[in-house]
């Protein structure tokens, strides 16, 4: 058997960007969210950094700029804004709808965030002796990031505000006077006279603005490409949307002719009017069976749309007793597990109930769906087991089969609509490749897992794990 992490498949992959909870399909979101939850990330490690700085300055004697006390106040101050900044963030991504507006929502909390990071800065700028203090140069990676969430004229007026800080700190540590003096008492030996000042600020200012032009430049690009690619993803899938509605407009205009000619050729083979030729029946046998072909792939298709607008409408939830249905399955798949010989184990369910929170007719859909597969792709003679496993936070039912298999690197592909391998081809001809799909979108509507474990030649086992709730 492989191992389960080789042939699970996760959610996402059965997703398509609409019906990804929160996302409403739009890329800027996901790049924006990205972007604000690294941010936060990046204050807390330096929160954390300020904390261990804090600890060597208490522990060791020398070597250090700056004493424990001004550390810790500032690590402290970092890491209870950060929890609000959090807090806050959250609150609005839970509730957030569109781009723009979730921009322009955050947009406070960003700005609130970089301005608590320039005064700690600047209080760390004084702690350190001024502008000869590496500290000076930290300011960038603000610069950098307000090109990242705002447009040009509001992260080049965070980039003049931090040289405004800069000379500004330095001015006060210096006690006064004029800025050039004090900028000239902080620059040390690689710099004296009287237009030191005026080289520093020169300096310090082309390497800010250069900062900022590259990082606005880029991120504009960015921000230009994103857009491009959501008007794409947007094309797409309002393509993906008429193409859908066309199939199932057609779908259901097929289905009532389908039914009718079933229906008639029913009744010519059952001698309702009379005898009919050999020649003929063979030819009306084979009609019926397209037929039911047909009616089975569009009752399916139509399942099939029915069950994504469910995932994205959600569904009421009931308590189900898994053992029950499954059971009710057996019986329902009773003439085809007698007509391929098949032997179903059940010893591994146990003998009482198997409580799970579902939908009832979805489910049954599922282990339908499921069961038969394990039935249609056994060898005839074999066995199939079906099991239940009470997991700590999960609830877990197995089916497995000792039938024809699936390579390795098929097992992810048999959830694709309409994909078959050459092997299930052979053995069932009238699957219409559609009930893993299936499956694969109820299980997705309860919240839960998927996946298949396979051994060419030597079987299937199919793994479905559900929320275990309170209350059974």
């Amino acid at each position: 058997m492989l191992n389960r992490d080789s042939a699970a498949t996760s959610k996402e992959q059965f997703l398509s960007p609409t019906t990804v909870k929160g996302l409403r399909g739009d890329i800027r979101l996901l790049e924006l969210n990205r972007r604000i939850h690294w941010f936060l990330s990046l204050r807390l490690a330096v929160a954390c950094a300020l904390l261990v700085g804090a600890v060597l300055a208490l522990t060791t004697r020398g070597g250090l700029l700056v004493t424990s006390g001004p550390l810790f106040m500032m690590s402290g101050a970092l890491f209870a804004m950060d929890g609000l900044f959090w807090l806050h963030y959250r609150s609005v991504r839970g509730a957030r709808r569109e781009f723009e507006r979730f921009r322009s929502t955050l947009s406070f909390n960003l700005h609130l965030q970089i301005l608590f990071d320039f005064g700690i800065l600047s209080w760390l700028l004084v702690e350190t002796g001024g502008v000869g203090s590496p500290v000076t140069y930290f300011f960038l990676f603000h610069v950098s990031l307000s090109c990242l969430f705002f447009r040009r004229p509001v992260s080049f007026f965070y980039t003049a505000l931090a040289l405004v800080l800069i000379v500004g700190t330095q001015f006060i540590i210096s006690g006064g006077g004029s800025i050039a003096e004090a900028l000239a008492h902080s620059t040390g030996t690689w710099c004296s006279g009287p237009g030191c000042g005026f080289y520093y600020v020169a300096s310090v200012t082309l390497l800010y603005g250069f900062i900022w032009y590259l990082a606005s430049t880029i991120t504009t690009s960015l921000r230009r490409s994103e857009a491009e690619l959501q008007t794409n993803i947007d094309e797409l899938v309002e393509m993906h949307r008429e193409k859908t509605r066309y199939m199932l407009t057609t779908t259901h205009e097929l289905k009532a002719p389908f039914s009718a000619i079933h229906s008639y050729v029913n009744v010519l083979l059952g001698g309702y009017v009379g005898p009919i030729d050999e020649k003929v029946a063979a030819i009306l046998t084979k009609i019926q069976s397209r037929c039911a072909r047909m009616l089975n792939m569009i009752n399916e298709l139509l399942q099939l749309a029915n069950i994504k607008n469910l995932v994205k409408a959600g569904v009421e939830l009931q308590w189900v007793d898994l053992a029950a249905l499954v059971h009710l399955v057996l019986d329902n798949l009773e003439g085809t597990r007698k007509a391929s010989g098949i032997t179903v184990d059940c010893s591994g369910m146990g003998n009482g109930p198997f409580w799970i929170r579902g939908d009832l007719e979805r489910l049954e859909i599922l282990f339908t769906n499921i069961i038969s597969n394990a039935l249609y792709y056994s060898h005839a003679g074999g066995t199939v087991r079906i099991a239940f496993v009470e997991g700590v936070t999960m609830r877990r039912v197995t089916v497995a089969d000792e039938g024809i298999g699936i390579k390795p690197e098929l097992l992810e592909k048999v959830f694709l609509e309409h994909f078959r391998t050459e092997e299930a081809t052979q053995m069932n001809s009238n699957s219409t490749g559609l009930g893993l799909t299936i499956a694969k979108f109820i299980i997705y509507m309860h919240q839960g897992r998927l996946w298949l474990e396979s051994e060419p030649g030597h079987g299937t086992t199919a793994f479905m794990e559900f929320l275990k709730e309170r209350g059974r």
